[in-house]
């Protein structure tokens, strides 16, 4: 399931909508440790973010950071009995 919606993150920073990337890292972090998905999240904002002088937020990065923060206590608790 982990490579399966990896993939799926990837193709959808490519021709997907910007929310299935998001989805895709929320239903990965609750059961997973996923830090790959930074790396998506990373590729997501490198293509995404206009090719300005200015500065760009990287929005996609933060809201990844910010899902693996909130659910890492999360998974700990739901799945702590299973190991």
């Amino acid at each position: 399931m982990r490579p399966v919606l990896f993939l799926i993150a990837l193709i959808a920073v490519f021709s997907g909508p910007w929310w299935a990337v998001i989805l895709a890292a929320a239903i990965v972090s609750i059961r997973y440790r996923a830090y790959e998905m930074l790396i998506v999240a990373a590729i997501a904002d490198a293509l995404w973010l206009p090719m300005q002088t200015g500065f760009g937020v990287p929005l996609m990065t933060v809201a990844v950071t910010v899902i693996l923060i909130v659910f890492e206590p999360v998974r700990r608790e739901l799945f702590l009995g299973m190991r």
